[in-house]
């Protein structure tokens, strides 16, 4: 079975075509959440703009590389605006802004 920390293993591979930067870094990834013994996986996502043009980009990259684990039979990637992103002073740092 799946854990949560493969799916984040996998997400970490998958980054913001912009900013060139992993989505797990930027603080997009919410939550994972493994159902049905690893055959289903639900990741609460944010971007860093409700207009965010690389929006479905990063969608269509979670779904594949996350449905390439064994097992995943379903992946679904729920938007969230709510809180909306705000970079911590880590990655503010990191970013250089």
């Amino acid at each position: 079975m799946i854990t949560k920390e493969d799916v984040i293993d996998v997400l970490e591979e998958i980054a913001d075509p912009e900013l060139q930067i992993d989505i797990v870094t930027l603080e997009l990834v919410r939550s994972v959440d493994i159902k049905e013994s690893g055959k289903r996986v639900g990741i609460l996502i944010t971007f860093t703009t409700p207009q965010c043009p690389a929006r479905e980009e990063i969608t269509e990259a979670i779904m594949e590389e996350v449905g390439k684990l064994d097992g995943v039979k379903r992946v679904d990637v729920v938007p969230t605006f709510d809180p909306p992103w705000k970079p911590s002073a880590d990655l503010r740092d990191a970013l250089g802004i």
